[in-house]
């Protein structure tokens, strides 16, 4: 992927103010760039191989199969980062972007809580949660913080290992997740989409983005280099999400 060196220019900021101003329902689909802001490493960018791991190849069942001690020696230090992490300017301005007369919806591919730290009320986490925890043996799911977790792997009252409760790149994402952004699309007449921080590698992100498109929404891109989306958006916006947000931020309000 090459790096744009095009950079955000006043146009593109106003086009994209002038429509939040107007917008009553925005689509937000998010990605590891969001939260890179805030010193989470990307899975794909500088920062992100762990031990000289390449954490797609550890972010699979099968990895976790062959050595579940080892995959959550790599989830633990993420949880560390995670907890330590604040929100930055990007998840503070989509929480912002909320009032009594817009309904803004999130779509997130990041498994942390930023965007719901910083006031977010709508939030689906298509690929899970890093603070939940799954057993393989009953399946029970629930929530743990504990930062460092006191056994590796962890296990369940049943006796059973426990595993992330996230999405591995060999898994499909959940189909409670996949479910409640069926009914907002069925729901609601979508006026703009803002796609931030994702290189939209995955379908299903391209597809929610072109669909609401489709249907008349604006389609706009925030991210420092062009993605598999760029060539089919109406606004692209160059830069980092927290410096380009706080911006239309200041300019909406």
């Amino acid at each position: 992927m090459t790096t744009d060196s095009h950079h955000a220019t006043s146009t593109e900021l106003s086009q994209v103010v002038n429509a939040l101003r107007n917008a009553t329902k925005i689509l937000v689909l998010t990605g590891a760039g969001v939260s890179a802001e805030s010193n989470i490493p990307t899975f794909r960018g500088e920062g992100g191989w762990w031990r000289s791991q390449n954490p797609q190849e550890l972010a699979t069942f099968t990895a976790f199969n062959k050595d579940p001690h080892f995959v959550w020696k790599w989830y633990d230090y993420r949880r560390g980062l995670v907890a330590a992490a604040s929100p930055n300017p990007a998840h503070r301005a989509l929480a912002a972007f909320e009032n009594s007369d817009r309904e803004v919806f999130i779509i997130t591919q990041n498994v942390d809580d930023l965007h719901e730290k910083a006031g977010s009320s709508h939030v689906v986490h298509v690929h899970g949660s890093i603070w939940t925890v799954i057993c393989l043996k009953d399946g029970t799911s629930y929530e743990d913080r504990r930062v460092p977790l006191p056994e590796l792997p962890p296990r369940c009252a049943c006796g059973g290992i426990l595993r992330p409760g996230v999405v591995w790149f060999d898994e499909d994402i959940p189909p409670a997740a996949c479910a409640e952004i069926e009914a907002y699309f069925r729901r609601v007449k979508i006026d703009m989409v803002l796609v931030i921080g994702t290189e939209a590698t995955f379908d299903y992100i391209r597809d929610w983005a072109l669909r609401a498109k489709n249907s008349g929404a604006l389609l706009v891109e925030i991210n420092p280099s062009e993605t598999a989306l760029t060539p089919y958006v109406d606004v692209r916006v160059g830069g980092k999400a927290g410096e380009i947000l706080a911006e239309i931020e200041k300019s909406v309000h």
